[in-house]
Order: C-alpha cells, then sequence, then structure tokens
C-alpha cells in the first residue's frame, strides 16, 4: 500500500506504508506542488501546482505521462473517481471543478462552481455526483456528472 505528498519544494513523493520508505520522488513542476492523489489501484498519481497544470505520472516513471492544463490559475486539489477513469482538478481562484478522462487527458467537464476559492472536490461511490467546497463558505454538489444520462443539477449549502 502507498501514501503521497507534495510539498512547496515542487516535489511529490511516493511512500510504502508498511517500511515508511519513500518509493519516489516525482520531480519536474516549477512552481510549489499544492496537491497530490493516487489512483484507485495504486499505480497512478495526480499532481497539481501553481502553475495551473495537472500532471499524470505512472508509478515508477521519471517523468508524468500526460499534462493537464486548462485551469487559469494555480491548481490547489485533486482527486481521482473510484474507477479511476475520471480524474477532477479544483481551480482555486478561477472558481471552477475540471474533470478529466484519465486515459485520453482530455477535458470533459469544466465546472464553474463557486464563489470563492474552490479547495477540494470528492466523488460519490458511484461516480455519478462530484462534491467540491470553497471560500465563500459554501459546499455544492453537482448530481448527473457530465457523461452521465440526465442534465447536470448544482445544489449549493452554507457552511456554518
Amino acid at each position: 500500500m502507498r501514501v503521497a505528498s507534495c510539498s512547496d519544494d515542487r516535489t511529490a513523493r511516493i511512500w510504502d506504508v508498511s517500511t515508511g520508505a519513500c518509493e519516489q520522488v516525482l520531480q519536474g513542476h516549477l512552481a510549489d506542488v499544492n496537491g497530490v492523489s493516487l489512483s484507485p489501484d495504486n499505480q497512478t498519481v495526480a499532481t497539481c501546482s501553481d502553475s495551473a497544470e495537472v500532471w499524470i505520472w505512472n508509478i515508477g516513471n521519471t517523468s508524468p505521462t500526460t499534462v493537464l492544463s486548462g485551469h487559469s490559475h494555480m491548481v490547489l486539489s485533486t482527486s481521482f473517481s473510484p474507477s479511476g477513469e475520471l480524474l477532477s482538478s479544483t481551480g482555486g481562484r478561477d472558481h471552477s471543478v475540471r474533470i478529466w478522462n484519465t486515459s485520453t487527458g482530455k477535458p470533459v467537464a469544466n465546472l464553474q462552481a463557486q464563489g470563492g476559492w474552490v479547495r477540494n472536490s470528492a466523488w460519490s461511490p458511484s461516480e455519478e455526483y462530484i462534491a467540491s467546497v470553497s471560500d465563500d463558505r459554501h459546499y455544492r454538489y453537482i448530481s448527473k456528472v457530465p457523461g452521465y444520462q440526465g442534465a447536470a443539477q448544482s445544489r449549493v449549502r452554507k457552511t456554518r
């Protein structure tokens, strides 16, 4: 089993949980790395940075296999869907959640989510829904993620 970490030293690291040893250092970002996520099969890693890009790496490779561009400002977080077929990225200042096809690297959707910086997103187990949170003290969930039948609908709730 693995876990991943990221740092303002422009790297991400893959760790072996059983030994505590660092398996790999992912280098190359030109700005602080803000987020990292492991795919459900623990074989792929997504990193995001202040450079407004998301990089997808195969564990063991020393360079990314795919670079995803589309955010207009720093990317704060990434999250693989439960199947690993989709990846969400939150664009902070551009107020968006982008959804990507991990096989092709092509965008699936650009959800203009909130009035504040979008900090994070999470998938439902069915991949039909995605939720996001932002600095405007609201969370939003999108029902019927694009690619699923039915119209996309969003609901907003204010946190305390």
